[in-house]
């Protein structure tokens, strides 16, 4: 969908935008830069406040941590993000009552949002 789609529109008429983005894989490279080539032209309008991992589907362990797959991410348009994030409670990356896991028996997927030596 967002191949052809001029960002600049977008950005337009949307204030907030929400994907579900499938495919989230390294093993799968042309895919994943495929994906990466298209989220590049995203950010330049939009900045990611939230992000899930979704807990169905493949889930996978690399580098101390669980992934998934399937990632929702929550965006909101530049120039209103600083304000948004000063004014909202937001720990490590996570909105307090925001998540839930799409696989009841399946246990959430935790995010780290910090630097991890390689």
């Amino acid at each position: 969908m967002l191949e052809e789609m001029d960002i600049g529109v977008l950005n337009t008429f949307s204030t907030q935008i929400i994907f579900e983005f499938h495919g989230c894989n390294l093993e799968e490279s042309e895919g994943f830069a495929h994906r990466k080539g298209i989220l590049e032209r995203l950010n330049e309008c939009f900045v990611s406040i939230h992000t899930h991992l979704n807990n169905h589907g493949k889930i996978f362990y690399a580098r101390n941590l669980f992934w998934s797959t399937t990632v929702e991410v929550s965006y909101l348009r530049r120039d209103l993000a600083q304000e948004f994030l000063l004014n909202r409670f937001c720990k490590q990356g996570f909105l307090e009552g925001l998540d839930a896991p799409t696989v009841l028996d399946n246990s959430e997927i935790p995010l780290r949002f910090e630097q991890i030596e390689s």
